[in-house]
């Protein structure tokens, strides 16, 4: 399924402040309009638990303090693996801290809980909470690469009930990268809320027990 965005991506406060993010998970172009959504677009690129997400997904409605009806547009839509979906919109710190921001955002809130919509506002203390900051931002880097022949050989072999060292299989894929890589792939699960090294504990995705590597948003 794809969702045609509802409006065009617009720029805020200069031509450099908006982008696109090649998206492994989407197969195609995910476009921001502030560095904040591109933040918070590598929760969502890297969350197991995250099926789809799409950017300016819908129109929709709520009434303002004067009861007139308004309708905004979310900054994302998130598909959760195991069903359902959340609303999503970006903000700054200090525009969610803002007091008319803060009526506004509630009114929304509001508006979405009747409607039986679940709408989450995030800020950059909620996404970029850290190890897990940095470690979306190296898989970032590792995604774009691709995996050997030999890797993959190696990774079709693992077996499904184990947990493994980064360094190890480091030793049996070619390398801590293609380690990575995998992880960025989605081929391997990894504690993204741990420091990612050659320490990690990291799984084949149908190790149940391990769980999925899935993190909170």
């Amino acid at each position: 399924m794809s969702i045609t965005p509802v409006r065009r991506i617009v720029t805020r406060s200069g031509k450099n402040n908006r982008g696109k993010f090649p998206s492994r998970k989407m197969g195609c172009m995910i476009e921001w309009e502030s560095p904040l959504e591109g933040d918070a677009i590598r929760l969502f690129e890297f969350n197991p638990g995250v099926y789809a997400y799409y950017s300016q997904p819908s129109i929709e409605h709520y009434h303002d303090a004067c009861g007139t009806a308004r309708s905004f547009v979310p900054d994302f839509r998130l598909d959760w693996l195991h069903g359902g979906s959340l609303l999503v919109e970006v903000k700054s710190d200090a525009d969610a801290a803002y007091p008319p921001t803060q009526r506004l955002l509630g009114l929304k809130a509001m508006a979405m809980q009747l409607q039986g919509k679940p709408y989450r506002l995030l800020t950059p203390a909620l996404f970029n909470r850290q190890p897990l900051f940095e470690n979306l931002k190296l898989l970032e880097s590792h995604s774009r690469g691709l995996l050997s022949p030999e890797a993959m050989e190696e990774l079709g072999a693992l077996s499904n009930h184990t947990v493994f060292h980064v360094r190890d299989l480091a030793r049996q894929l070619g390398s801590t990268q293609m380690v990575f890589r995998a992880i960025a792939h989605g081929l391997l699960r990894a504690d993204l809320q741990q420091p990612l090294n050659t320490e990690s504990h990291i799984w084949h995705p149908n190790h149940r027990e391990a769980g999925d590597g899935s993190f909170p948003i």
